[in-house]
């Protein structure tokens, strides 16, 4: 009933999460478009907010802050999983079922995660 197991193993900055925790990945942010006057309804969401799963963070040489997640991106056609790294300000906690938050601005990641 209870994992038992040691913690993931923390490096340096990077911090591994034993259960991912549940985010919107604002894909905006992750694939900046230049978009064009053109219109092609059949292409590839890049203007969507999906819903993903946080697995790790850690920093960048200037600090910044990055974070692995796994989600999901396509077109009205296909559909494809993607796992990453992206800067954390593209993530956002979900919310939980009854309405609840599913962790308290990620545990064990400073006040300060996204600066």
């Amino acid at each position: 009933m209870f994992d038992n197991s040691p913690a993931p193993p923390t490096v340096g900055h990077l911090h591994v999460l034993r259960t991912p925790l549940r985010v919107w990945v604002d894909l905006t942010k992750v694939y900046p478009d230049s978009a064009t006057d053109e219109s092609h309804p059949d292409g590839v969401d890049l203007r969507a907010t999906v819903p993903g799963l946080l697995k790790m963070w850690d920093r960048t040489t200037t600090g910044t802050r990055l974070v692995w997640v796994a989600f999901t991106i396509g077109s009205a056609a296909t559909r494809s999983r993607v796992g990453q790294w992206v800067l954390a300000d593209a993530i956002r906690p979900r919310e939980g079922e009854a309405g609840k938050r599913d962790h308290e601005e990620f545990p064990a990641m400073p006040v300060s995660w996204k600066t």
